[in-house]
């Protein structure tokens, strides 16, 4: 295993700025965006807006400055190969649609990185709250920097604490997803979520511990969305289980940096989580 190249205070600490003026740039964009229409790996309609081109510009042009030897994978046509192993992904603006309509929430700029084909560090940072969340190479630490200064420890979920008030939060209406019975496990939590917009902040609700599982119907894999949620959702201690036969099964990523069809049913949870779910379902059937 060869040695990470860069130090990683330095490289937090960079990333952290750049997140902060991404974020900063679209608040401003807020009521003076202009927006249009492009293709997205679904074929199906979506929207970029400048507010989305001018975060990727500020967060690509300060990590090319500071580690121009690494690679870059952006959602907005921006592909830099990397010359020392490290890459960067960028989703400058996670939430489009909810930025266009002007949502108070589900709005994010997420930033990976990866070595070695392993997330060794990522960051999330809440366009609407100022939030950043994120864990730097080599450390085994998990923070939320409030306001953009004050950093507080993301503590594991503890499968000993009695969870009276339960949550799961879906991405699109549970009853509606092909191959999937809600029913099976819909007792086992006391709260069910329905949010979209950006993936990022759904992950940000499982780490506060807002929610104690995330229900996706994951279609396709995309560098820029996923890199980052699978590496907090990791150092966490959280686990993706794929739904086949009515039964979670443990998943694992290729953490490719070009965009690939999966069409999975995930979970993610803590895996003391994952009997029970499995056992409800049996007797379900």
């Amino acid at each position: 295993m060869n040695s990470f190249p860069y130090n990683t205070h330095q490289l937090k600490d960079s990333v952290q700025e750049l997140v902060r003026r991404a974020i900063e740039a679209i608040r401003a964009k807020r009521f003076h965006f202009e927006a249009k229409s492009k293709a997205n790996p679904r074929k199906t309609a979506d929207l970029l807006t400048d507010a989305d081109l001018l975060a990727q510009e500020i967060v690509a042009g300060g990590l090319q400055e500071r580690f121009p030897e690494a690679g870059i994978v952006g959602e907005e046509n921006l592909f830099i190969p990397s010359n020392n192993g490290v890459t960067f992904t960028i989703d400058p603006l996670d939430g489009t649609k909810a930025f266009v309509r002007q949502e108070s929430g589900n709005v994010a700029v997420m930033i990976g990185v990866l070595f070695e084909n392993r997330v060794v560090s990522a960051f999330i940072g809440d366009v609407w709250t100022k939030e950043i969340f994120y864990f730097r190479p080599g450390s085994p630490n998990t923070h939320r920097l409030i306001d953009f200064d004050f950093p507080f420890p993301l503590v594991p979920f503890n499968p000993d604490e009695k969870h009276r008030h339960s949550a799961i939060l879906f991405r699109e209406d549970p009853y509606r997803i092909p191959g999937f019975d809600f029913l099976s496990i819909r007792d086992t939590f006391t709260k069910v979520f329905i949010e979209s917009g950006s993936i990022g902040i759904n992950f940000t609700k499982l780490f506060k511990g807002e929610t104690h599982a995330l229900f996706i119907h994951m279609k396709y894999y995309t560098p820029w969305d996923h890199v980052p949620v699978i590496g907090l959702a990791r150092q966490l201690g959280y686990g993706f289980y794929r739904l086949e036969n009515q039964m979670f099964t443990p998943f694992a990523f290729d953490l490719k940096l070009e965009t690939y069809t999966m069409n999975a049913l995930l979970l993610v949870c803590h895996p003391s989580l994952v009997a029970g779910l499995n056992e409800a379902s049996i007797h379900a059937k």
